[in-house]
């Protein structure tokens, strides 16, 4: 999310962070623990969803998964508010619209942090 606000973006996608949140309308509870019924648009489960003549000429390509729930929402919002609140001191901001004003990507090509073998030997 900070990458995206960085290179310019004014608005960033969040589903993936919060599907797996205690409010999403899909929890199941299984023995006492709850699950996120997880299921994609070519699923069998969004098919039975929808008219059975979708069926007929779609192949059934969409996974139907149980995830553990993760978490309140409340929780995965206050994440991404200190990530950013993060960002803003890192790139030394004040405001977040500066983000994209001040920040600066950087190409690493090297993997390996070179810079303490010296230390090592």
């Amino acid at each position: 999310m900070c990458k995206a606000i960085c290179a310019g973006a004014e608005i960033v996608m969040i589903a993936g962070m919060v599907s797996k949140c205690e409010e999403c309308d899909n929890v199941v509870e299984i023995d006492g623990e709850k699950y996120i019924n997880f299921y994609g648009l070519g699923s069998t489960k969004m098919y039975d969803l929808t008219s059975p003549t979708e069926q007929e000429y779609r192949p059934n390509e969409g996974r139907d998964l149980l995830i553990p729930v993760k978490g309140r929402l409340n929780q995965v919002l206050s994440q991404v508010q200190g990530g950013l609140r993060s960002l803003c001191t890192y790139i030394g901001v004040k405001d977040i619209k500066m983000a994209f004003k001040t920040s600066q990507f950087v190409r690493v090509n090297n993997t390996i942090n070179r810079s303490l073998e010296r230390y090592e030997q």
